[in-house]
């Protein structure tokens, strides 16, 4: 080590006590060297600082949900399987299986479970999905019927019709076709062939969530960025708070494009990124 003040090598120097980084032979040495040293040791010390309060706001994000190592790009934790039958039972396992999910407000989770069966499974799993909000339950509903109806790149168009803000005229007229669907129908298992089935009462609450949104699908102009832009708003300081510790969590390569993404509202296509978002 060297001595910062005299570049005097030996062992067992001391250190600066403030910035940790600055050694000197002996005390008359760094009471000389301060006055060159003290601009670095106090820079040091405010980076110091910066480092640990963004650290103990992390902290405080991962306290707050526990069981989550990482913030990601796109919904906070991974899809999980929920069955993981290769693992648990077996893959011979031969019986049916049924599945409660409470609060589905997300249904990664069931697709990734149906997506991750062996293909030696052939019998019927069940997923009762309930939710205490109507809206939360009909835009569920919607997804799984759209994937139901499957076509041309739908899993491509559910993501953007899931997250972007503008979407192209053919993921519009997807969404608004299969909404009328849905608002029409008097029997949801009938109309996907007993792959959907829902009560009576509950269809009817949710045929209304879907009527409302069709009737807001005719609007005309930008209400929904408009919309946006107020919740992002700038004199709304705690959003801004909020979003910048959101981005810091996220990893750092996948960090501009998620910003890019809460400065736009929009999530482009993966397939025809130059397409014209009307809608």
């Amino acid at each position: 080590m060297l001595c910062f003040a005299c570049n005097n090598e030996q062992e067992g120097m001391m250190k600066c006590t403030n910035c940790l980084k600055a050694r000197y032979c002996r005390t008359e040495r760094q009471r000389e060297d301060w006055k060159r040293h003290k601009t670095f040791c106090e820079m040091s010390v405010d980076q110091t600082l910066v480092l640990v309060h963004k650290i103990k706001e992390v902290l405080q994000i991962k306290n707050s949900f526990k069981g989550l190592f990482s913030t990601y790009y796109w919904g906070n934790v991974p899809a999980v399987d929920l069955l993981n039958l290769s693992m648990d039972e077996g893959e011979e396992y031969s019986n049916p299986l049924a599945l409660l999910l409470c609060g589905v407000g997300d249904p990664r989770n069931v697709l990734l479970s149906i997506a991750s069966l062996p293909d030696v499974y052939t019998q019927q799993v069940s997923f009762v999905l309930n939710d205490i909000c109507p809206c939360t339950l009909a835009r569920i509903v919607l997804l799984l019927y759209m994937l139901y109806k499957g076509g041309d790149n739908i899993f491509h168009a559910m993501i953007r019709i899931w997250y972007s803000v503008c979407i192209s005229e053919e993921d519009f007229v997807l969404l608004t076709s299969s909404l009328r669907d849905l608002a029409t129908t008097n029997e949801l298992r009938s109309l996907t062939k007993g792959v959907m089935e829902i009560s009576a009462e509950q269809m009817e609450q949710l045929r209304s969530v879907w009527t409302a949104w069709l009737r807001l699908s005719e609007r005309e102009g930008p209400w929904v960025s408009n919309e946006r832009k107020m919740v992002f708003s700038a004199d709304r300081p705690e959003v801004q708070i909020g979003l910048s510790r959101y981005l810091d969590t996220i990893p750092k390569p996948h960090r501009n494009s998620a910003k890019k993404y809460f400065d736009t509202g929009i999530f482009p296509s993966t397939a025809n990124p130059t397409e014209e978002l009307t809608r």
